[in-house]
């Protein structure tokens, strides 16, 4: 950050204070609600001018870690019905959650916005225009790459477990088309993008992954967005709102479309009532804030709730892990299975069996999370370590593929597919790292097999 963004940074923050604990919020209160705000204000400072997908880590953080928490806190305590009905209160002190929490968060953010260690000889706007012109007159590839994705889809559940994977990360491959796309001067872009748009939810439809729907449409709009100097702060309000209000509104229907598509452990899908849920939240936009499914929606959001479980198993009834999960994972990443047949698996099964005591309970998948990883590794101040260098090692590794984006213009639209997992902070460090060197494997084969092959240079 340029010294004159770091001194309005200070002064919304002295602002901030200043103007919640004179409205009569607790010091707590207010340093969680400064941090959240804070957050939102450096990506929208940094939309359009940065490749800031690390901005969208922190506003995560902040949210799932810190502000949803203490909503809950706040209103869906033991008192509440609902909570108490399910039991989805945090289950220890508030004033013990935050003593991880609020430090770990800020720590985090510490290293996502610390100095880069790898210096890119070109700034974000030069290297999206180094790929806007690579990509003049080859919207074809775009297009290729869209259809590749989409006739991977099926294969995703048909496939064999062993090979599943290969499948997924093959139907990826429509988001990234749909980027190449929206970087080539294809004639009537519009038309086209909004039509891959519909491909885009009909397959997250399909797979139930509406978390990458949404995530990807965040990374393809700051791509979009980058070097749009019209772009002011006002309109990038209206952006953010829109953002939220459609987030509002899937999470408003996903509990509701799941529990009628979704029989056991068997994952159905119905496009026409998906369909018919969104159209009734428009037709009637005050349901979507309707007590019930805003405390859903709490529910779904609220990542301190798994962090607060394991703070209470942990070391209580396991052992802190002291760095076996972190070395494990790094070790999973590289070694492929069937040289070590029980490693561990991706989706947080064993981590949840092993620190809150859930083993086998629920045929839904959940995670503690990376804060949650943090703690029953090394606790609280061990924790705010590791979160530290965990933001570090995701700043280093995105500045990285920057830097390899000044021979290799591409490479930047690749980026998604890589650092997806890091904005979603209900995952495990295991999720990413496997993801980001099993994602880094595929970039590196698609590049060289479509050249191979197809004679086309991504």
């Amino acid at each position: 950050m340029i010294k004159r963004e770091v001194v309005y940074i200070a002064l919304g923050i002295l602002t901030g204070f200043l103007l919640f604990l004179a409205a009569g919020f607790p010091f707590l209160d207010t340093v969680v609600w400064v941090t959240t705000l804070t957050s939102f204000y450096v990506f929208m400072l940094h939309l359009t001018r940065r490749v800031n997908f690390l901005d969208v880590t922190a506003m995560a953080a902040c949210i799932s870690y810190l502000l949803v928490p203490l909503v809950t806190y706040n209103l869906f305590g033991k008192e509440n019905k609902l909570a108490a009905l399910w039991q989805t209160y945090m289950t220890i002190d508030k004033q013990d959650y935050f003593r991880l929490a609020l430090p770990g968060t800020i720590a985090l953010i510490i290293g996502l916005w610390f100095p880069s260690l790898i210096k890119t000889p070109a700034t974000d706007g030069q290297l999206i225009l180094n790929v806007k012109k690579y990509l003049t007159n080859k919207s074809y590839i775009g297009m290729l790459l869209i259809m590749t994705g989409i006739l991977a889809v099926p294969f995703v559940q048909w496939a064999p477990p062993s090979i599943s994977a290969i499948f997924y990360f093959v139907s990826q491959l429509t988001y990234i088309g749909v980027i190449y796309l929206l970087h080539s001067n294809l004639q009537l872009k519009g038309a086209a993008i909004a039509f891959i748009l519909i491909l885009m939810v009909a397959q997250s439809i399909l797979t139930g992954m509406y978390g990458e729907l949404v995530y990807w449409s965040v990374m393809g709009v700051i791509l979009m967005v980058m070097n749009k100097e019209s772009f002011t702060m006002s309109r990038k309000l209206i952006l953010i709102s829109v953002g939220i209000v459609s987030l509002f509104l899937i999470q408003s229907i996903k509990h509701e479309y799941r529990d009628k598509v979704w029989k056991g452990a068997e994952r159905g899908n119905d496009p026409s009532l998906f369909f018919s849920l969104i159209v009734d939240r428009i037709m009637d936009p005050a349901s979507i804030f309707e007590p019930e499914r805003m405390y859903k929606v709490v529910v779904r959001a609220n990542q301190g709730y798994l962090v607060a479980r394991s703070m209470d198993y942990v070391p209580k009834h396991e052992p802190f892990a002291r760095g076996e999960t972190i070395l494990s994972s790094f070790a999973s990443a590289i070694v492929p299975r069937f040289l070590w047949a029980d490693k561990p698996k991706v989706g947080g099964q064993e981590n949840i069996c092993r620190f809150l005591g859930d083993c086998g309970r629920y045929n839904y998948s959940y995670n503690i999370g990376q804060l949650g990883e943090a703690y029953v590794n090394f606790g609280i101040v061990g924790g705010w370590i590791w979160m530290f260098f965990y933001g570090l090692m995701l700043n280093t590794l995105l500045n990285l593929f920057r830097y390899l984006s000044v021979k290799r213009p591409t490479l930047l639209l690749w980026t998604p597919l890589l650092f997806y997992p890091a904005m979603v902070v209900e995952t495990d460090f295991l999720t990413f790292i496997n993801t980001f060197v099993k994602g880094a494997m595929f970039c590196a084969a698609s590049y060289l097999l479509f050249r191979l092959f197809v004679k086309i240079r991504l």
